[in-house]
Parts: structure tokens; C-alpha cells; sequence
């Protein structure tokens, strides 16, 4: 261990020592006062390096999260689209259904409407058969009267051929009496046949009222599934829709930015009183990287929720300093006491997550630190 401080003194010309901007160099040989401190200062140097390697693991693995999330949610997106695919089949399959049950009853009602014009047109031809029947009723009552007359006449007739002819006609108006009957039989079959054929038209034509009605019922029944269907769907295309663009912009939107003072030494923050961290690291969606470069103020671009990591290492004893949002204090940070030893250093750190709005600022003010150390002072945002 003292052949690798040796090395180290002859290196660094002897020994140092760190007080305020300037160093001095001793040509006296080291002394344990200055092993200890050089000791002092290398644990520190590994300490920090580890605490910086452990804070960009946590922000690696918080960044693995998001994104398996973002992932799970894709997928279940997905699945919810395959879902309304299957429901817009089934809606179609349903309303082919329908259209199709919806011509077979145009088909029935077509043969209906053809039933109820063939027995209106057997009912005009009955009607027609009937006031042929009446008229030749008619006729016959005539001639029957005629023949009364005549055997009245015939009654007061004294000859024989007059006796004969008289009998004749008796036996003729028999005869027409007899057709007579008849016709009144068939007259009256007729006008049964009417009456059960008019029962019969009576029957299909509440029959076609009713199926009249119950396609109504089925149209309109139809029309309200298919409107709810087709309005229930449309909300779920727009929340869907709401959801893969919001996905889409969460996606798109990476923002990281991490960066440090860079220069071995102290460094001034700046006459507003800012700290600056010139070195950028890494830079993931930052547009206004040059204005943080000379300023030390980050700009949001894009709103969300973010996290901030800001490390501070000065030897300025019971320090503080501010992390701001537009220039207001947002997180406070220390730095502890180190036994009032100027020439040591100490670092504090602030971890904290804010939620940022387009054009917001963020920028870590100094406090009572006047110069920091530049190459272990960073800064760390992003966006969740």
C-alpha cells in the first residue's frame, strides 16, 4: 500500500493540497497527515463511483419495467381488437340471418297477396253466378205466372182438345217446377259456397294482418339491436382507438437526459445562480439540449410524470442546494458536515419524481455552494 502511495506522490509532484481554486505544492515529503487524506479521498472516489454504478442499474430496471408494461398493454390491446372483430362477425352473420327470414316472410306474404286474388276473382264469378240464377228465377216466376193465367182461362174451356191442352200445360208447368227446385237447390249450394268461401277470405285476411304485424314488430325489433349493436360498437372503436394513440404517444415520447460537469475540478455555478452540467452522457428526446448545456435549465417538451437525480459533490461544509421547477423549489438537498475539514469533499444527492407540463423548467439552484466539484456532479431526468 505505501509503494502505491509513493508512486502516487512522485506523480502529483511531491504531494498536494486543495484550498479554495488553488493548489500548492510543498517539496517537504509526505507526511501520514497526507497519506491519510490521499487514502481518505480514493475510498471516497469508489464510494461515489459505486453509488453512481447502483443508480443507473435502478434506472435501467425502471426503464425495463416501463417497458414490459407498455408491452402487456399492447398485447391486451390486441386482444380486446381481436375481440371486437369477433363481434362485428357475429353482428354480420346475425343480420344475414335476419335479411334472409326477412325474404322468406316477403316470399309468404307474396303467396298470401296471390291466394286473396284468386278468391276475389272466384268471388266475382260467383257473385256473376248468382245474378245469372236470380235472373233466371226470375224469368221462371214469370212463366209461371203466365201459366197460372192461362189454366184459369183454361178451367172455363168445355171441349175436349181444350181439356187436353190444358193438361198439357199443367204437365209442362210441372215440369218447370221442377227445374224451378232445382235451380233454387243449386242457388242455395251457391250461396253456401260464398258464405264458406267469404268465412275463408275473412280468415287469411286477419291471417295477413297478423303476419303484417309480427314483421313490424320484427323490423323494428331488428333495427333497435342493430342500432344499439352498430352505437355500442362505435364507443368501443373510439375508446380502443382513445387507447392505441395514448399508447402510441407514450411510446413515441422517450425523454432521458443525463449529464455532469465534465472537468476534472471545481467548477462556478452560473451568475444567476445555476448549477451547469455541460457533459452530456446520454440524451433520449431532448430538443433543447444546448440551452441546458450553457444554462443548466432543462425544458419539457413533452408532459408526464418524471424522475430527477441530482448529485452534488463540493467541499463546502453543511451545504445545501435546490432542485426548482420554473424557478420555485421543488426538493431540497444537504450535504452533511465533514469534521470541518476544508480540504475534504462530500457529495448529496436528491431523487425525486414530479409531474411536468409542456415548456416547464427544471434546474438545480446552488444554495450556499459557490463552487462544486464538476466531474462527480450530475444531473439525471426521466420521463416515466
Amino acid at each position: 500500500m505505501k509503494l502505491l502511495f509513493l508512486l502516487l506522490c512522485i506523480l502529483y509532484a511531491n504531494g498536494f493540497l486543495l484550498e479554495g481554486n488553488a493548489v500548492t505544492t510543498i517539496s517537504a515529503p509526505m507526511s501520514d497527515r497526507h497519506y491519510d487524506m490521499l487514502f481518505n479521498m480514493l475510498i471516497d472516489e469508489r464510494r461515489a463511483r459505486q453509488q453512481q454504478d447502483r443508480l443507473i442499474e435502478q434506472l435501467q430496471q425502471d426503464l425495463l419495467a416501463t417497458k414490459q408494461e407498455v408491452t402487456q398493454k399492447y398485447i391486451v390491446w390486441n386482444k380486446n381488437n381481436g375481440t371486437l372483430e369477433n363481434l362485428y362477425l357475429e353482428l354480420e352473420n346475425k343480420t344475414k340471418n335476419m335479411e334472409r327470414n326477412c325474404n322468406s316472410m316477403l316470399v309468404s306474404f307474396k303467396a298470401v297477396a296471390n291466394k286473396y286474388t284468386e278468391l276475389q276473382n272466384n268471388y266475382t264469378m260467383l257473385k256473376n253466378l248468382v245474378v245469372k240464377v236470380e235472373t233466371t228465377n226470375h224469368v221462371l216466376e214469370n212463366k209461371t205466372n203466365l201459366i197460372e193465367k192461362e189454366n184459369k182461362m183454361l178451367t172455363q174451356l168445355q171441349t175436349i182438345s181444350d181439356l187436353k191442352s190444358v193438361y198439357n200445360l199443367w204437365n209442362q208447368t210441372k215440369h218447370l217446377e221442377e227445374e224451378l227446385l232445382k235451380t233454387n237447390y243449386n242457388l242455395e249450394s251457391i250461396v253456401n259456397d260464398v258464405d264458406a268461401r267469404k268465412q275463408d277470405f275473412l280468415a287469411l285476411f286477419s291471417r295477413l294482418k297478423s303476419t303484417d304485424k309480427k314483421l313490424d314488430n320484427v323490423s323494428e325489433s331488428f333495427h333497435d339491436e342493430l342500432t344499439a349493436t352498430v352505437n355500442a360498437s362505435n364507443h368501443m372503436f373510439v375508446v380502443l382507438s382513445n387507447k392505441t394513440n395514448l399508447m402510441k404517444r407514450l411510446i413515441s415520447e422517450k425523454v432521458a437526459l443525463s449529464s455532469c460537469g465534465g472537468q476534472y475540478g471545481l467548477m462556478n455555478p452560473t451568475i444567476d445562480g445555476m448549477f451547469k452540467f455541460p457533459d452530456i452522457r446520454t440524451s433520449v428526446g431532448v430538443s433543447s439540449s444546448s440551452i441546458f448545456v450553457n444554462s443548466g435549465v432543462f425544458i419539457c417538451k413533452y408532459a408526464g410524470l418524471y424522475h430527477i437525480s441530482v448529485t452534488i459533490m463540493t467541499d463546502v461544509s453543511v451545504a445545501y442546494f435546490e432542485v426548482r421547477k420554473n424557478n420555485k423549489i421543488l426538493v431540497p438537498g444537504c450535504i452533511p458536515n465533514h469534521n470541518d475539514h476544508s480540504e475534504y469533499y462530500s457529495s448529496g444527492t436528491i431523487n425525486t419524481a414530479v409531474e411536468i407540463d409542456i415548456n416547464d423548467t427544471i434546474s438545480v439552484w446552488k444554495g450556499n455552494v459557490n463552487h462544486y466539484y464538476g466531474y462527480y456532479s450530475c444531473f439525471t431526468i426521466v420521463k416515466l
